[in-house]
């Protein structure tokens, strides 16, 4: 029988759990009564940047008062320092915020200021965290640069703390790249270098990276071993986004062994962190194990709550639309650079001017050779002002034949691919076929249907490379000036399309055609290409309805294939042009995502522009404008 505990080792417990927030709440409280005790203006900003940086997870709001008032302070007292430091305080409170933009325009602003003082340790917090923002994006490769080059300044300056972070960050980019070897021996160099230094934050946070790691590697039990570790630490620290980390990861493996009563208190608890401290990543992988524990406990109405909750924010963190690229962040950044130095040189100018000015009153010689020697310097500006766009104009003309070569080597390397990879594929058939044939009766129930996986693997990628090889030939030929009958064209389109056509019972039609410039065959296939897609993204029991039209616009020739299948919701619809973009699975609707980018191809080649009308469930038209005076060689 267990005895109850005694008053004085209960009274002990909750004492060494409420330890740290009370240690934290009193650090706190100590470094606000020393900012109103403070005497000057650097000691002020000082403590302005030490609470911003404090609260800059369990309280970002307040935060974020701090770190703005600590750049209004450096600002007055000209510290570039103070405020290199207050950028980048609050890019960091914008990034676990998930305002990715707003972050990176303070990252940058701190960088450049760091670079000009030339703060070693700050331009190496600089680099991780602008890589952050580049990983987010999918940067991976500009990420990892980012990335080693903070990892080589804090090496070289023995900053063993940002070493840590410097470890995981790159261990990050290389699970991404599916590169586990390389991300465990990472994350490892990162956990033995905090051990080292007795990092307790890094520690954690270095156990929730592993604990991720391996649960993508299906090792659970050492998945489960880090998160134990990671939150026991955090839980020290009372670090509310560690803890959340931990919390969201350790209760992903109680899920996976079907324990939804240990997964709900620590999901529930990782989700309040997670919006205490506003980290938008760590809510929205709560809120995908919330739907996920629901789901196993058959409560389907709340898992398809949280799932909606988790598709919301999954779409806010990733809205591309409303999301500028980095590399306009930091040509905006750079452009604000220049304009700054010519600013600081026109300020140079006129204190010459007003110089030479005062002058002007000793002789009229002077006043002459002031007025030659202005002339002279904005002639020499101007001629090396020439000199630099005659230069530049060269290089970019070079870049663009580069580019033109580079993408002709990618298009006949994958030609090469996708025809060379067709004769092993056909011997894995034949193999398959054969193994089948001969030990059919030895392979069972189960070996039956390995062999259908492979078979139907077989024919897929088959498929798929067939596809990738009339992409890759679109264009091959520079027969761009026929005259193609277009009312020919789509009977032939019909005529290749029957047996779908027969099967599907589907109505196709045409209004009078014109005749036009072009590449015939290229032609046909964007045709047929478009009116299989009508007749095949059908709701079950339709009978398709593709109609094609056409019509004089301005200087184009424009066809609307119009359809009365399952429409494309907005956001996908610049995306369906792109290779290998699909929007169902392959049960739902087979295909290898190929055949909208072919027709982009065709429409480009020919001078023109393709797009879609369309919304979710009421059909789609496509609109194909070719240019009615057509050039060959004006291809896109």
């Amino acid at each position: 029988m267990i005895k109850p505990v005694s008053k004085t080792l209960a009274w002990l417990i909750l004492l060494l759990i409420c330890a740290p927030v009370y240690s934290q709440e009193l650090t706190i409280d100590a470094l606000e009564n020393r900012l109103k005790e403070a005497e000057t203006q650097e000691e002020r900003i000082d403590l302005l940047k030490e609470l911003a940086f404090e609260l800059k997870t369990n309280d970002p709001e307040k935060a974020l008062l701090y770190a703005r008032e600590s750049l209004y302070q450096s600002g007055k007292i000209g510290d570039d320092h103070g405020r290199a430091e207050a950028h980048h305080t609050i890019g960091l409170i914008n990034r676990y915020q998930g305002d990715y933009d707003e972050a990176l325009d303070h990252f940058l602003k701190a960088l450049e200021i760091r670079k000009r003082i030339n703060d070693e340790i700050g331009l190496a917090r600089s680099y991780n965290n602008i890589g952050q923002i580049s990983d987010i994006q999918g940067n991976l490769a500009q990420a990892l640069d980012f990335y080693r080059k903070s990892l080589d300044l804090r090496t070289n300056i023995k900053d063993s703390v940002g070493m840590v972070y410097s470890y995981i960050s790159i261990g990050e980019i290389y699970e991404k790249q599916d590169d586990f070897e390389a991300a465990i021996s990472s994350f490892a160099d990162a956990l033995i270098l905090a051990k080292k230094i007795e990092d307790k934050k890094g520690q954690a946070f270095s156990h929730a990276k592993m604990g991720n790691l391996f649960w993508r590697m299906h090792m659970f039990e050492n998945s489960r071993s880090h998160y134990e570790d990671g939150l026991a630490i955090s839980q020290q620290l009372q670090s509310k986004y560690d803890i959340s980390l931990n919390d969201i990861g350790l209760a992903r493996i109680f899920i996976q062994e079907k324990n939804f009563e240990k997964a709900q208190p620590l999901l529930e608890e990782g989700l309040q962190l997670s919006m205490e401290t506003g980290t938008l990543e760590n809510i929205r992988d709560a809120y995908l194990g919330l739907s996920q524990n629901y789901q196993l406990k058959k409560d389907y109405r709340q898992a398809f709550h949280y799932q909606g909750l988790y598709t919301q924010i999954k779409d806010s963190l990733f809205n591309q639309n409303k999301s500028e690229s980095i590399s306009a962040i930091q040509g905006r950044h750079e452009l604000e650079t220049k304009e700054h130095e010519i600013e600081e040189l026109r300020k140079n100018q006129n204190i010459n001017r007003l110089r030479n000015f005062s002058m002007l009153g000793i002789t009229a010689g002077v006043f002459l050779l002031v007025i030659l020697v202005v002339i002279y310097y904005r002639y020499r500006i101007q001629t090396q002002t020439n000199l630099k766009l005659s230069a530049q104009k060269k290089e970019i003309e070079s870049k663009n034949h580069e580019l033109e070569m580079s993408n002709r080597e990618l298009e006949d390397f994958a030609h090469a691919v996708s025809h060379d990879l067709k004769q092993p594929l056909r011997t894995i058939g034949s193999y398959t076929g054969l193994l089948q044939k001969r030990y059919g009766n030895l392979l069972g129930e189960e070996g039956e249907e390995y062999v259908e996986f492979i078979r139907g693997g077989v024919f897929r990628l088959h498929t798929l490379l067939s596809d990738l090889l009339v992409y890759s030939n679109v264009g091959e030929t520079d027969s761009f000036d026929q005259e193609v009958n277009m009312n020919d064209l789509m009977r032939s389109v019909k005529v290749n399309l029957d047996q779908q056509i027969v099967e599907t019972q589907a109505r196709i039609s045409f209004g009078e055609m014109p005749t036009i410039k072009g590449n015939y065959s290229a032609l046909l296939q964007l045709f047929q290409n478009l009116i299989s897609n009508g007749m095949k993204f059908q709701p079950s029991g339709r009978i398709p309805e593709v109609m094609v039209s056409f019509y004089r616009q301005n200087e184009y020739n424009r066809f609307e294939v119009k359809d009365n299948g399952i429409g494309i919701s907005p956001e996908y619809q610049e995306k369906i042009f792109k290779a290998f973009q699909r929007l169902h699975t392959q049960e739902e609707y087979p295909g290898t995502g190929i055949g909208l980018a072919i027709c982009q191809k065709v429409v480009h080649l020919h001078g023109g522009e393709i797009s879609v009308f369309s919304s979710q469930g009421n059909g789609s038209t496509f609109i194909v404008d070719l240019p009615v005076d057509y050039k060959v060689g004006t291809k896109k």
